[in-house]
């Protein structure tokens, strides 16, 4: 039996295939990572906090990928927290991470002990970055153990970040009813909403589920509510968080929730006939 077999064996026969190959010109690639695969439901995963002062004072804490597909932007969940604001004040700001955050939006609650303070609101802009999805972001209270997204786009449990915010992106095809689920050491609370969300949704006060005495909203005050009565604007909002009699005209003041020492002012005739609406006031 001879000591060298000069017959190339299967490894040495594919290294000189390879080699004519390229001596031909002819590249051989690598194979490709497979690409990720679409989902109606993007889970947004908790992040290193880093602080930042626009759109408020606050720390960048969630991240989700879109719910679209590969080369779509991401998106990104700030916890907001102004200074002097009322500690039973809760806000999150959501936006696109390839983006200013000074084009986050802002959306803020009042607290309960019970249920996390969710948002659901239709993200994005479409002439950018094509049909905008639904963005559902919130804060869970100490009392609540975990959020769950259950309905119509599957369930997923929501990891929560360092200050308790909870991010998930839903694309704009889902349809159906949608859950945020509290699950708490006393039981269940659970908030929903249908897919896809009806027409001005943005005024509708069902999404502010709970309120404080004396106080607003930043999204709920605008030209929907000029020339309201007096008894038109406590039957919406409650009791104003302080009253006083100026010039004659009988007026109102409002905090705005999340915001410090800011607030809207409402004063009427002896009627109770409205005469003017002003923001960014300071409290009386």
């Amino acid at each position: 039996m001879p000591l060298f077999d000069p017959r190339p064996g299967p490894l040495v026969a594919a290294a000189v295939v390879a080699v004519a190959l390229v001596a031909c010109g002819t590249s051989v690639e690598p194979p490709r990572p497979a690409a990720r695969t679409a989902s109606p439901l993007s889970v947004g995963r908790p992040i290193a906090p880093r602080r930042v002062t626009v759109p408020g004072p606050g720390t960048v804490e969630l991240r989700a990928l879109s719910p679209t597909g590969s080369g779509r932007p991401a998106w990104l969940a700030i916890v907001l927290s102004t200074p002097g604001a009322d500690p039973r004040d809760v806000c999150v700001a959501t936006g696109l991470a390839r983006r200013s955050l000074g084009e986050a939006n802002t959306y803020c609650a009042v607290r309960t002990p019970r249920a996390a303070a969710s948002f659901v609101a239709r993200d994005g802009i479409p002439d950018r970055d094509g049909a905008a999805p639904i963005v559902v972001s919130g804060v869970a209270p100490p009392g609540v153990r975990a959020v769950r997204l259950t309905g119509a786009a599957g369930t997923r449990t929501l990891p929560l970040s360092a200050h308790r915010a909870f991010l998930a992106v839903l694309a704009p095809s889902v349809r159906g009813r949608v859950r945020v689920v509290s699950v708490g050491r006393t039981g269940v609370a659970t908030r929903s909403f249908v897919l896809p969300l009806p027409p001005r949704w943005s005024l509708r006060r069902s999404r502010h589920p709970h309120r404080r005495p004396g106080a607003v909203f930043g999204d709920e005050v605008g030209e929907n509510i000029l020339l309201r009565s007096y008894e038109e604007i406590v039957r919406r909002f409650g009791a104003p968080a302080a009253e006083r009699t100026e010039h004659g005209r009988r007026c109102a003041y409002y905090e705005v929730v999340g915001r410090a020492r800011d607030g809207w002012r409402f004063c009427f005739a002896g009627d109770g006939r409205m005469l003017s609406a002003g923001g960014n006031g300071t409290p009386p």
